[in-house]
């Protein structure tokens, strides 16, 4: 059985895929902090591994996310904290939507 989607269980299964990634790609993992912009504070963290670690995210969470849309708003095109991210999906997921 799934462990309950909340903030905490969310932030713990981004800060081990955003370790992965930044480990994958030989960058240094930046302290994972509530307020770290994985865009533009995460070392060569870009869009496109936005997009990789996204997926990671939605197979260690078994919920389906818009992966364009996790890292970076794209209604106001700034980048998203891990609290951001957190409850952004935690939030869509309880309302039904697609977060």
């Amino acid at each position: 059985m799934r462990k309950a989607l909340t903030t905490a269980v969310v932030k713990e299964a981004l800060r081990a895929v955003l370790t992965e990634v930044q480990e994958a790609s030989g960058n240094a993992v930046p302290e994972l902090t509530d307020d770290l912009r994985p865009i533009g504070e995460a070392a060569g963290f870009d869009s496109l591994m936005g997009v990789e670690a996204a997926v990671m995210l939605e197979e260690r969470l078994g919920v389906e996310l818009r992966v364009e849309d996790v890292f970076a708003s794209t209604e106001d095109l700034r980048a998203r904290s891990i609290a951001e991210i957190a409850d952004r999906i935690v939030g869509d997921v309880s309302e039904g939507a697609k977060p």
